[in-house]
């Protein structure tokens, strides 16, 4: 989908990911990779969240759908390097947030088969994200029966958190690679 234009993003593919946010009534993520000319046209489309990989910055992105949620937008090779710069582009995305609510913390499109677990496992307990704990439930693979993602990347790899939506209540979540 990032290769397409907004034009026909919007001639030939809204009508199609508008379906799916349109037929359920759950909160729904919007996701696609290097769509970062396309995000007006995804929200436009549907989604409570949009999903922002890691090609943008996340404070960018977010001012080109302010009234939506954001997921995103840790680039997943950030987990193979060494822990201080793990922690060092945490904190800078997290600085990216400010104090607006509405941010999922995720990597920008999937944790790649070789990232060690110890180190997600790292990133979730070290306190790094001490500031966004209460948007953050877990990591999946798999997303939740209860929870719905329009995934318009290539590789259809969705990854999903409970919380969709700034005031949702939390839910219990299992940690996956």
């Amino acid at each position: 989908v990032g290769a397409l234009s907004p034009s026909h993003y919007r001639d030939y593919v809204a009508q199609h990911s508008a379906r799916v946010p349109a037929a359920v009534d759950v909160p729904t993520i919007h996701f696609g990779t290097g769509t970062a000319t396309l995000l007006e046209e995804m929200a436009a489309a549907g989604g409570d969240v949009i999903g922002l990989d890691w090609r943008i910055p996340l404070d960018v992105g977010w001012a080109m759908v302010p009234e939506r949620a954001v997921q995103g937008n840790l680039d997943p090779a950030v987990l193979l390097a060494p822990m201080p710069e793990v922690k060092a582009r945490v904190h800078e995305l997290l600085k990216r947030t400010g104090t607006r609510p509405g941010h999922i913390f995720n990597v920008g499109h999937g944790i790649l088969p070789e990232t060690p677990v110890d180190t997600v496992r790292a990133v979730l307990r070290a306190g790094m994200l001490a500031a966004k704990v209460e948007d953050i439930v877990g990591l999946y693979v798999d997303p939740p029966k209860h929870a719905v993602v329009l995934s318009v990347d290539e590789k259809s790899q969705i990854q999903a958190l409970d919380r969709t939506q700034p005031g949702l209540p939390l839910k219990p979540g299992k940690a996956g690679t």
